[in-house]
């Protein structure tokens, strides 16, 4: 039986089967050991692996086997049987492993992106502070300004007032 591996960016990451029947179907690695036992995998034997797995889902409920296919399969049902390769799919799989690790840099980079929105909002809220404190302070330098101002009018008259009483008083 023919053997070969696929690469998948320099790493071996499936190992996939030749079967003599031309409509050949993707195998899991339990699927496999199951036709092995019963002699399938020299002749064309798609029917009766479609009758075994019925069974085997009838029997066992959901299993590990039967859930993992039903997941990838749900999309192209009807594409379940066409090609002329079967595939195993290996649980240590590398390329697999290369995924969940780019998920993982996503999740970091979206905590990242999360501290500097904070970071820009904390920056704004001491903006804003600053601004507010120096309008406090400009408004109380005006309403001082303006009592000053008040001051000096009312003295100048009261003073123009005082000398003219006193140019009275001399006269």
């Amino acid at each position: 039986m023919p053997r070969c591996k696929r690469c998948y960016g320099g790493k071996e990451y499936i190992t996939h089967i030749f079967l003599s029947c031309p409509k050949s179907l993707p195998i899991w690695k339990e699927d496999l050991e199951h036709l092995k036992l019963e002699n399938l995998l020299g002749e064309c034997s798609i029917e009766t692996w479609k009758q075994s797995k019925e069974e085997d889902l009838d029997s066992e409920g959901d299993s590990k086997a039967s859930s993992s296919r039903k997941g990838k399969n749900e999309k192209g049902k009807n594409n379940l049987y066409q090609g002329k390769t079967s595939f195993i799919y290996d649980k240590n799989d590398k390329g697999k492993k290369k995924k969940k690790k780019k998920k993982k840099k996503k999740k970091k980079n979206k905590k990242k992106k999360k501290k500097k929105k904070k970071k820009k909002k904390k920056k704004k809220k001491k903006k804003k502070k600053k601004k507010k404190k120096k309008n406090k302070k400009k408004k109380k330098k005006k309403k001082k300004k303006k009592k000053k101002k008040k001051k000096k009018k009312g003295n100048y008259v009261n003073n123009f007032k005082k000398d003219d009483e006193k140019e009275t008083l001399l006269h």
